[in-house]
């Protein structure tokens, strides 16, 4: 990279660096009032990363004006929780960052600094040219959930933590969220082997039924012929 493209870097880096401590250091009222602007057309964001940034910091914000309002959503089960907010204006944010709602809902942990780090490493991930290896979609996207878990971690800690700590945090995240896939694949593998027997199954049942009705129907046709034939019969006497 030359010097040039170095200074365009760290220039856009700068511009994204306000435009996150600007949001940051809001207070509720303000990102309110932004949120509506946003929601009303009066302020257009063009920016991916800081639109996810502003959405993040809504659902947040509304997060935690529950906590402190002590509503019933508190007392709910973590999958209660869930699916409250899957049922609300965040659903289409919530299927885009499954893992950074999860903690916020389900552990009360967010970090704008974080969930940054972790946009900005996606995007450039993204610029890279595809794989057509299989799996390297999913393996990506588990990469990414482990990355921002990481983040997350390091958010939190107050003092200066140890590289080998942060090392370990990812390699568990990541460990999990595999698991998690291959649980799921195998799962879907058995149900889908499950159609497919019970398909078989019932297949086999039709055909006996259909037999069943053509032997029934083979025997009301031979009633049938033999009344016909008595007629006959009786005219040839």
């Amino acid at each position: 990279m030359n010097a040039q493209n170095k200074r365009k870097l760290l220039k856009s880096k700068n511009i994204n660096n306000k435009k996150l401590e600007k949001i940051s250091q809001l207070n509720t009222d303000e990102r309110k009032k932004m949120y509506d602007d946003v929601k009303n057309g009066d302020k257009v964001i063009t920016d991916p990363v800081e639109k996810a940034i502003l959405d993040a910091n809504k659902l947040w914000d509304d997060i935690k004006q529950k906590v402190k309002d002590g509503d019933e959503f508190c007392e709910l089960d973590d999958n209660k929780k869930v699916e409250y907010y899957q049922g609300t204006e965040f659903k289409q944010f919530y299927t885009t960052y499954p893992i950074v709602c999860r903690y916020m809902i389900c552990m009360g942990q967010f970090s704008t600094k974080a969930f940054r780090r972790f946009l900005v490493k996606s995007v450039n991930f993204a610029k890279q040219p595809v794989s057509r290896e299989k799996g390297y979609n999913e393996e990506q996207w588990i990469q990414r959930q482990a990355d921002y878990i990481r983040y997350l971690w390091e958010s939190y800690q107050n003092v200066h933590f140890d590289k080998k700590d942060s090392n370990n945090i990812w390699d568990h995240a990541y460990k999990m969220l595999k698991k998690e896939f291959a649980d799921f694949r195998k799962m879907h593998e058995d149900i889908s082997a499950k159609l497919k027997e019970d398909k078989k199954l019932n297949k086999k049942e039709l055909v006996k039924e259909m037999i069943e009705r053509m032997s029934d129907k083979d025997e009301e046709l031979s009633k049938e012929l033999l009344e016909k034939l008595k007629g006959l019969k009786k005219t040839d006497c």
